[in-house]
């Protein structure tokens, strides 16, 4: 193995086995249902801005 790949190894290791464990935990889809449903909110939100300004 080159040194240029043992530094990357080095570098990268620890932040893959971090987002193995995040995944086993189940934290990765927690984080992104949330994200999800906050996004959704947003939208939401802004629709029924849209909806209000409207002449009817």
């Amino acid at each position: 193995m080159s040194e240029q790949t043992e530094k990357l190894v080095k570098i990268i290791m620890p932040d893959l086995l971090n987002y193995l464990e995040m995944i086993e935990s189940g934290e990765i889809i927690e984080k992104r249902l949330e994200k999800n449903l906050s996004c959704k909110q947003k939208e939401d939100k802004e629709q029924g801005e849209y909806e209000d300004d409207k002449i009817t």
